[in-house]
This record gives structure tokens, sequence and C-alpha cells, in this order.
């Protein structure tokens, strides 16, 4: 581990600035609101960092039924028939209501406060899919830094 905590100190500001791009993107399934803004922006992040993203709609026949789905593969080089590892995130998050239960009321905000980031999605499930898709795109670009077990 102790040599990935500098490249990823190196690149937080690339980090955080995704992962306020993504929650400043409201992106509410219960109200259909955001969704094709917010995954062509997944796509987009995925695209930068070397995977290749096409977007999915599960009823092609009659679009905004159901949510878009971005998906992305990258196939070895060397073991183009390895073994598959399969990452899972959402990018909608939960309407804001109440809205006066937001201590700045700007629940999109992606406002940073020191070590935080406040704002809908920035742990569920926006975070853990920024911090994913940069995992990838530091061992894609430095795949001798890291060892495979």
């Amino acid at each position: 581990m102790g040599k990935i905590d500098p490249v990823v100190d190196s690149k937080m500001d690339d980090i955080i600035h995704d992962l306020q791009t993504l929650i400043k993107q409201p992106s509410v399934s219960a109200r259909k609101e955001g969704l094709d803004e917010c995954v062509s922006l997944v796509a987009g992040i995925m695209n930068k960092a070397g995977i290749e993203s096409k977007l999915l709609y599960l009823d092609n026949r009659n679009r905004g039924n159901a949510p878009p789905v971005v998906y992305g593969e990258i196939k070895s080089k060397a073991s183009p028939d390895g073994k598959t590892i399969l990452f899972y995130n959402h990018y909608d998050v939960q309407p804001e209501d109440p809205i006066e239960s937001w201590d700045n009321a700007q629940p999109f905000s992606g406002r940073r406060e020191g070590n935080y980031i406040f704002g809908r999605g920035a742990t569920d499930d926006k975070g853990e899919l920024i911090t994913r898709i940069k995992a990838v795109e530091y061992f894609l670009k430095r795949p001798e830094m890291y060892r495979v077990i």
C-alpha cells in the first residue's frame, strides 16, 4: 500500500474535482431528474481514465422508463481471456427532501470544508464510484507499481 499513497495524494485535486462534478449534477431517480446528464458525466470520467465506456438503455423502445446504464470494459493485453473483475455502483441519489435539513440548503453544491465534501451522493454512491474509477485509472497508467495477487 505504501507505493499507492503518494500517487493518490498527488492526484487528490483531480479526484475531488471529479467527485464534485458528479455531486453538482442532480441525479434523482425517484423524479427521473438528471439521469441522462449524470450518466454522460460518468462515461466521460471513465473514458478520461482509460476505461472504454458506452451507454446502455434497458428499454430501447421507450427511453426514459429505465435509468441509463454506463458500461465500461478493459481487456488485458497480456491475458485477454483472463479472469473478470466486476464493479457495480449507482450514480443516482435519493431526493434531497426535506431541504431544510441541509445545513446550507444546497444538497448539490459539492461544498468542500477541509477534508469533507458535502452533497447528495458524496458517500452513497458517487464517492465510491469515483474511487473505483480512479483506482483503475492509476493502475492502467502505472501497472508496474501494483502487484496483482
